[in-house]
C-alpha cells in the first residue's frame, strides 16, 4: 500500500480512504468469514473494521506492514463478535427457509448441514490459540506461502511452520472428539 495513499487517509481524504478500502475490503471479509463462519456477521465486522481503521490511520506507525495492521484489526475484531455470538447461536433462520422451501427432504436438509457444518468450524477454530488461527487462515483461506506468512506476520518462517503444525494436529485432535 502507496504511504502517500495511508497518509492522505489519515488527514480524511475520502478518495485516498476509497482506495484502502477498495483494495482490503475483500480481504477483510475473506478473513472475517474464516474466523465468524457467517456471511452476515462477517459483513458486520468488515464494515467495524474499516471505521476502527478509518479512525486508527493517524496512529499507523508504519512498524509492520499495512496489510498486517488490518489482519490484526480484522482478527480481533472477528474473534471478539465471534466470541459474543457463540453464546446465541440461532437456527431459526435456517429453519424458517427450509419451511418455506417446496423441495424434497434432500434440499431442505442441506441448507441446515451447511449452517452445521459452518457452526462446526467455527467452534473448532475457535479452539485455536490467535496465533494458530491466523497462521492457519492466511494459509488456507489467503493462501499465502509460508514465506508470505512470515513476512506479513514478521515471524520466522519456522514459527509459521510450528504454528500451523500445531493448528492442524489440534484441529484433528478436536475433529476426533466431535
Amino acid at each position: 500500500m502507496n504511504k502517500d495513499i495511508i497518509e492522505d487517509a489519515a488527514k480524511g481524504d475520502r478518495e485516498a480512504f476509497e482506495v484502502i478500502y477498495k483494495e482490503f475490503s475483500g480481504f477483510v471479509f475473506k478473513v472475517a468469514f474464516s474466523i465468524t463462519g457467517s456471511i452476515e456477521e462477517a459483513s458486520d465486522v468488515t464494515q467495524e473494521v474499516f471505521i476502527k481503521v478509518f479512525k486508527g490511520l493517524s496512529g499507523f506507525e508504519g512498524r509492520s506492514s499495512f496489510k498486517t495492521w488490518i489482519f490484526r484489526i480484522t482478527s480481533n475484531t472477528a474473534s471478539a463478535g465471534a466470541r459474543g455470538s457463540s453464546r446465541r447461536i440461532d437456527t431459526g433462520g435456517d429453519y424458517e427457509a427450509a419451511v418455506r422451501t417446496k423441495a424434497g427432504p434432500e434440499d431442505t436438509e442441506r441448507p441446515l448441514r451447511k449452517a452445521e457444518s459452518a457452526r462446526e468450524l467455527k467452534g473448532l477454530l475457535e479452539g485455536l490459540n490467535a496465533d494458530q488461527r491466523e497462521c492457519l487462515i492466511l494459509r488456507e483461506v489467503e493462501g499465502l506461502t509460508y514465506a508470505e506468512i512470515a513476512g506479513l506476520l514478521e515471524v520466522n518462517i519456522n514459527t509459521v511452520r510450528t504454528r500451523l503444525l500445531r493448528a492442524r494436529k489440534a484441529l484433528l485432535k478436536a475433529r476426533v472428539k466431535l
